[in-house]
């Protein structure tokens, strides 16, 4: 194997690495931002200002790096997801398609939004409770954003899939799995049953 051969490869991984820290860092970034807008009841669509305020407390490590090519160095830290009319629009820029719930249970409001060619997010609230929908193009990874620590964890069977569910006494708030090369994964910000949690994953596609 050349030389030549074997530098462009390592530029290649990096390259790679860094858009998976990339999209690694604005999933929590978003996250950040919804736990914020939910704590100050601050309408998320319009406070762009606050948006970039938020996003220069976390700047992309490994992105400045000296032997780090120019056109990776140069990314600089946005808010990558794009708020989507419908799911359909949300399919076409991330794509892949979502199959998921219209409407769920008393959480009437849905909002949709994806990370191009990267991942697809649906949020049901009620107003002040919230269900997060996530679909990944990645096996590799946790997507569904939430880093609590919860007093029970439980791997289950659901289809055919193996599901890990995190909670407590009062339910279930997280559920992450992986099927056909995708990652999956609801957060619930109030605990829901493990009954609810497994009819939600099993029209989850």
């Amino acid at each position: 194997m050349s030389r030549h051969y074997q530098t462009k490869h390592v530029e290649k991984e990096k390259i790679k690495e860094n858009h998976q820290a990339l999209l690694t860092a604005a999933v929590a970034l978003n996250d950040l931002i919804d736990k914020a807008v939910t704590a100050f009841s601050i309408s998320r669509l319009p406070s762009l200002i606050f948006i970039l305020i938020v996003a220069g407390c976390f700047p992309l490590y490994g992105c400045s790096s000296p032997n780090t090519s120019p056109s990776v160095r140069n990314i600089q830290m946005v808010n990558p997801f794009i708020k989507a009319d419908s799911l359909q629009q949300a399919e076409e820029g991330a794509n892949f398609t979502l199959s998921c719930p219209d409407r769920l249970r008393e959480y009437h409001q849905v909002r949709i939004s994806y990370i191009k060619d990267r991942l697809i997010e649906v949020v049901y609230s009620d107003g002040s409770r919230s269900l997060q929908v996530r679909k990944a193009a990645t096996q590799t990874e946790d997507i569904s954003g939430d880093y609590n620590r919860y007093s029970k964890t439980s791997s289950v069977l659901i289809q055919d899939t193996l599901v890990t569910l995190k909670g407590n006494d009062l339910g279930i708030s997280t559920a992450i799995w992986a099927k056909e090369c995708f990652s999956y994964a609801f957060t619930a910000s109030s605990p829901v049953s493990q009954e609810f949690a497994a009819q939600l994953i099993s029209n989850i596609h």
